[in-house]
């Protein structure tokens, strides 16, 4: 199966979390990132524990099509990507993430 090199899907992983919590609140303990990828139309849809709805910014709204377009360059199947977003204890971040792929 044709995938993204690991490498530069870390990137644009990292890029795309950098914009999503830079609209958290500090209180915040979660948030959710759906993308849907559908022809050629792309869903984005940001949730945070204490945001029930977020309006993408620009930025992130550039690094999602950034990694869509490096799936579409590799021909994955890319449908959707659900990443999800976890504040610890001590403040830190952790991020994991689902891909979804056409049959």
């Amino acid at each position: 199966m044709p995938a993204v090199p690991p490498e530069e899907q870390r990137i644009l992983d990292a890029t795309i979390g950098r914009h999503v919590l830079a609209e958290m609140y500090e209180d915040d303990t979660s948030a959710d990132l759906t993308v849907e990828v559908t022809g050629t139309r792309i869903g984005v849809v940001a949730r945070s524990s204490r945001q029930s709805m977020i309006i993408p910014s620009e930025d992130l709204l550039t690094a999602v099509a950034q990694m869509v377009g490096a799936h579409e360059h590799q021909a994955t199947g890319l449908t959707g990507v659900a990443y999800r977003y976890q504040k610890d204890p001590d403040g830190q971040w952790t991020m994991h993430a689902r891909f979804s792929y056409a049959d």
